[in-house]
């Protein structure tokens, strides 16, 4: 039993906050995974006295529940400009519609009302898609987003900051303090040298990674798709042509923060390549830089740091499971790619100058970037 999920707000719960909030039957009700706290899918039917502007004609919505500590006024507040700037500028992505406070059990929970996007999360289709093509579409589609949010004033998260947060790479620091998790010494020697080559080349090459808003947790879980025979199909039903904005819709900006856009390319493709092609961690790397570098440019210094920012990643899956988690068998999705990871860790790690050999070919035959002379 996961006690700490019990204890936070319901599905009766957000029935009876909206319910009361929009003037409307909840007709239907499901929750969905989430990592911590608790998301919700609802389809609602409205009452002829609802007067709630903000949802107009919408029927479903998702919900997520988060305490008020791990997510400010302020945040929110920045996030739902950020989400209407990307909708603005033609990705598809969730609204922030409305907020709401509630109390259970001595604790004071922020409740988000986001739209609905329709379709399902990517990782429940890699078996129908075509995987190549797919990863080369995500990396121009993480490259128009990055162009967009760079635009942005990173301001915006000024107050946001949270060097304690082990899920932002470069607090990576932080890690070291949960080692103690890992029972096996081998394992833990391991991961502690991967963390601190990883701190090292950040701290000798921050300098030169472009940095700014980023998403901070785009996963396959968080990046939601229609498909047909094999591909990927737009979720806008207008005519015309169609962009790799239109194909993935972009989901949980509730991780968003500043940070180097390199980092969060190490970490897709991290996911990526533990959801898809474990047995080659080049093969995904090279297919979604493909096409992220045909919409962005990444510099020597950023690239050559991309082999361990993967690493660091698989760390991060494997070792704040292990921290955080610990004893917590039954929470699947905390537990998602952990056993993967370690494996991965553990095939790895001594491979570095194999992959940076064959990234520095294909940045050369393709890009004509020459990561030799960096």
């Amino acid at each position: 039993m996961d006690v700490q999920k019990d204890k936070q707000p319901s599905a009766a719960d957000m029935i009876s906050l909206l319910e009361t909030n929009i003037v409307c039957t909840v007709s239907h009700i499901e929750e969905l995974q989430a990592y911590e706290g608790r998301n919700f899918y609802l389809r609602i039917v409205k009452s002829e006295q609802d007067q709630c502007d903000y949802i107009g004609n919408l029927t479903e919505f998702v919900v997520k529940v988060t305490k008020c500590e791990e997510m400010r006024e302020s945040k929110w507040k920045s996030l739902k400009k950020i989400l209407n700037c990307l909708l603005h500028c033609g990705f598809t992505s969730t609204k922030l519609l409305s907020t709401y406070k509630m109390e259970k059990n001595g604790i004071v929970y922020l409740v988000l009302l986001l739209n609905y996007i329709p379709g399902s999360p990517l990782m429940y289709h890699w078996s129908k898609l075509d995987k190549t093509m797919v990863i080369k579409q995500m990396g121009e589609m993480v490259a128009n987003l990055h162009n967009t949010l760079q635009t942005l004033d990173p301001s915006l998260f000024a107050e946001e900051k949270d060097e304690e947060n082990a899920w932002v790479l470069e607090n990576a620091s932080v890690m070291l303090d949960y080692l103690i998790a890992i029972k096996d010494e081998k394992e833990r020697e391991i991961i502690d040298s991967i963390i601190k080559q990883f701190i090292y080349l950040m701290e000798q090459n921050g300098e030169h990674f472009k940095k700014g808003i980023i998403h901070g947790d785009l996963h396959e879980m968080n990046l939601i798709v229609n498909w047909k025979d094999g591909q990927l199909q737009p979720h806008c039903h207008s005519s015309g042509n169609h962009t790799v904005k239109d194909l993935f819709g972009i989901i949980d900006f509730s991780s968003m923060c500043v940070s180097c856009y390199i980092y969060e390319v190490g970490q897709i493709i991290c996911d990526f390549m533990v959801s898809t092609c474990p047995d080659n961690c080049y093969s995904v790397a090279v297919t979604f830089l493909s096409g992220y570098l045909k919409c962005r440019n990444l510099n020597q210094h950023e690239l050559s740091i991309l082999f361990i920012s993967i690493m660091t990643t698989l760390c991060q899956y494997y070792v704040i499971r292990e921290h955080k988690f610990h004893g917590q068998t039954n929470n699947e999705y905390a537990t998602l790619g952990a056993k993967k990871a370690y494996h991965l860790i553990m095939a790895y790690h001594n491979m570095t100058d194999i992959f940076m050999s064959n990234l520095s070919k294909f940045l050369q035959n393709d890009f004509n970037i020459d990561l030799k002379n960096s």
